[in-house]
């Protein structure tokens, strides 16, 4: 059998469009390696669970980043920090339809840290690497408290996925007033 092969984006598509789909893919890339976890595909350790962790955090940075422009009609924002993409993303989307859940740490979303100001800062400042090195900055090891239970996170993955793919279309297509998801 030959493939045919897979033909670049086209230049007249939004930058926020492509965002939106970038971000499908990477949550979708995340569903099949933690299926492949499950099924025995994809070897079993803590450096595998990194890696779907990392396409999780990442699809939800473009998402953030596509609904924005989206939304704004400039460029995305230039930042890694998801508590700072996801306040902007609920000062534009108000209404709950638009909340979603991620399969990683929800404090990386929190902006306002309540009761402890300042305890998050450092771990939202390296949120965006803690999934792609095995060290922090200073040559730490990042701290984990939880194990990757892999059925759980399947599903939790699974929904994260879909989740993500029904507001792309409705932001993409302009069906925001469509039914809650």
């Amino acid at each position: 059998m030959t493939l045919e092969p897979i033909k670049p984006w086209p230049k007249e598509d939004e930058p926020s469009s492509n965002f939106l789909w970038l971000s499908a893919s990477y949550a979708e890339a995340a569903s099949v390696l933690c299926d492949a976890l499950v099924s025995e595909d994809f070897t079993r350790q803590y450096m595998s669970t990194r890696v779907i962790f990392y396409l999780c955090r990442h699809a939800t940075e473009l998402y953030l980043k596509g609904a924005i422009s989206a939304k704004t009609l400039r460029h995305p924002p230039k930042t890694h920090r998801l508590e700072a993409l996801y306040a902007t993303y609920c000062d534009l989307y108000t209404h709950n339809d638009y909340r979603f859940e991620v399969p990683f740490q929800e404090e990386a979303l929190d902006f306002d840290e309540g009761l402890f100001p300042g305890s998050l800062s450092s771990f939202q400042a390296s949120h965006d690497q803690r999934y792609r090195y095995p060290i922090d900055s200073k040559g730490e090891p990042f701290v984990e408290l939880t194990a990757f239970d892999i059925q759980t996170y399947a599903r939790k993955i699974a929904k994260f996925r879909q989740t993500l793919n029904i507001l792309a279309v409705r932001i993409d297509f302009g069906w925001e007033n469509l039914s809650p998801i």
